[in-house]
């Protein structure tokens, strides 16, 4: 069994971006191992963009890119793997991964993610 990384109510100010939102919300983002990752998540309203991006600290490699949309969760704050998956991949040996977020609205969005690690 492997590790999941939870991103429980991540807020994101009106018209702007957080870069980094996984060490932001408190948990190391770097890989020890390679490792594949599974990515759920969505936002409490429409207008929240994310990015995905993998970096090994020569290349940073998108997964997901900037400006596409997160999709909203059925139920509010709440992460259904059934219903929110976004995309699997694998992740190489130290490297970093950063999810970013971007509210494209005039309120605060939330954000919820899961990040499961086998």
């Amino acid at each position: 069994m492997g590790r999941s990384v939870m991103v429980n109510e991540f807020s994101v100010a009106a018209n702007a971006t957080t870069n980094d939102v996984i060490t932001a919300a408190g948990y190391n983002a770097y890989w020890g191992v390679a490792a594949k990752v599974s990515f759920y998540g969505g936002a409490d309203a429409v207008g929240m963009q994310h990015a995905l991006f993998k970096d090994d600290g020569v290349v940073m490699e998108g997964v997901i890119p900037p400006g596409s949309g997160l999709g909203t969760l059925s139920t509010v704050g709440k992460i259904k793997t059934n219903e929110d998956f976004i995309h699997m991949f694998a992740i190489s040996m130290g490297s970093k991964l950063l999810w970013n977020l971007t509210n494209t609205t005039a309120a605060a969005i939330k954000s919820n993610a899961l990040f499961m690690v086998e």
